[in-house]
């Protein structure tokens, strides 16, 4: 799960780029998005566009170039891919170009879905990882406080 510029998660992402085309008539096939005349555009946050693909309002909802926004857009969108997977297709994009509305939100649900258990994951590794690092510390003081009495004559 990553941290994206405004310090969404993944997850945020998702939601809001669910939540943009949410109404059907915000949403569109077989273009990233649209604008008010019908025309493809060739990305999601052009200002120009008022309907988004399932790429393409996680396109929006990132909004940018570059190698920071390449990777959160890949990792964000291999959620959808997988999701996708659960309803016998390959990708999200051959989901949304193929069915109907009421899918691409369903293939959007499992994707948050899968990106809440994610964060779960993480939040008990780094859990799990704080905490063994406590322990490990707590070890080597009381090795080290143990050594400093047994190695002084003048302690009984």
């Amino acid at each position: 799960m990553g941290e994206l510029p405004d310090m969404k998660t993944d997850k945020q992402v998702l939601i809001e780029a669910k939540q943009l085309i949410s109404d059907p008539s915000k949403w569109c096939q077989n273009s990233l998005a649209r604008d008010e005349n019908e025309v493809s555009l060739s990305n999601g946050f052009d200002s120009r566009a008022c309907r988004w693909c399932a790429y393409g309002a996680v396109d929006k909802v990132l909004g940018g170039y570059g190698m920071k926004y390449t990777d959160d857009f890949t990792r964000i969108t291999d959620l959808l891919d997988e999701s996708a997977k659960d309803f016998g297709f390959d990708s999200a994009p051959a989901l949304n170009d193929s069915r109907g509305h009421e899918y691409v939100i369903r293939m959007y649900d499992k994707a948050i879905h899968d990106a809440t258990l994610e964060v779960s994951r993480e939040t008990i590794t780094e859990i799990l990882s704080v905490r063994v690092a406590l322990l490990l510390r707590c070890r080597l003081e009381e090795r080290r406080v143990g050594l400093s009495h047994t190695s002084n004559p003048q302690s009984v």
